[in-house]
């Protein structure tokens, strides 16, 4: 939850407050914390986090219309 709360009140739109909650969601299902060193900034990725040594880079995409998926559920 203090997450969410994060991703809705550090967001600029409502679009980006949605898409940085489901990132914010998304790295909780995959245990991945944010990096320490992360800093949140207009340009740039979205997040960082650290798992097993390894560095990821996170990109998080919301918005007012529909999207369309990159799989089906089907698929997974």
């Amino acid at each position: 939850m203090r997450h969410l709360k994060k991703a809705l009140t550090h967001s600029r739109s409502e679009s980006e407050a949605l898409g940085k909650a489901g990132l914010e969601q998304a790295k909780r299902r995959s245990g991945h914390p944010t990096d320490p060193r992360y800093t949140d900034r207009y340009h740039g990725p979205d997040d960082m986090s650290k798992k097993d040594g390894k560095l990821a880079e996170w990109e998080a995409k919301g918005s007012k219309n529909d999207l369309t998926p990159l799989w089906n559920e089907q698929d997974v």
